[in-house]
């Protein structure tokens, strides 16, 4: 069996090469979908809203019969929804052509015993809101005027990013941090 770092190292990177791809084909790699990822979603498949109170329960893609339904919740916040949104696009596009050319590529990777399926959604998720072209480009536009990186510019940074990317805050700042844009200059949150 793969150690955990290097499953979690291979989920993500394979679901960063076809987040990547995926941008490329259909939107670019330079915007933030941010809302529209629903709308997204709807073209591909049924979408499902449900209001559960479990904090545990985001949603689910589910195939059945050729038909593909996505369930969200909408008991969480909207952030987290479109978070939750992203998540199940992963799955969805591995149950259906939507990544074009990768599909098969995907298919092999993604069906080894050892592959980190939900590390890899999470990871798709994060890289299709938060494109690290995008990502890159706003987070040194919030920062680039200050020599001194502090915790509360940081935290502002972040919160400014979250809001034109639609995405929760912790979501942010994980996706940050895998970038290496919180450590490059000793950022701390």
């Amino acid at each position: 069996m793969m150690h955990n770092s290097s499953a979690i190292a291979l989920a993500e990177s394979v679901a960063e090469n076809i987040a990547s791809t995926f941008l490329t084909n259909y939107f670019g790699s330079d915007i933030f979908i941010g809302a529209d990822i629903e709308r997204i979603l709807a073209e591909q498949a049924n979408i499902i809203y449900q209001d559960v109170a479990d904090p545990k329960y985001s949603g689910a893609a589910v195939s059945y019969k050729g038909t593909h339904f996505i369930a969200l919740n909408t008991h969480q916040t909207l952030r987290a929804r479109y978070d939750s949104a992203a998540h199940e696009l992963w799955h969805l596009g591995l149950d259906t052509n939507l990544f074009g050319d990768n599909h098969n590529k995907a298919l092999k990777i993604t069906n080894t015993p050892d592959f980190d399926t939900e590390r890899a959604a999470d990871h798709f998720a994060a890289a299709v809101m938060m494109p690290k072209d995008a990502i890159i480009r706003t987070w040194y536009k919030y920062v680039h005027n200050y020599s001194k990186p502090n915790r509360q510019l940081a935290q502002t940074a972040i919160i400014r990013v979250a809001n034109v990317s639609s995405m929760p805050y912790e979501a942010v700042a994980r996706r940050l941090s895998e970038l290496d844009l919180l450590l490059a200059h000793h950022w701390s949150v």
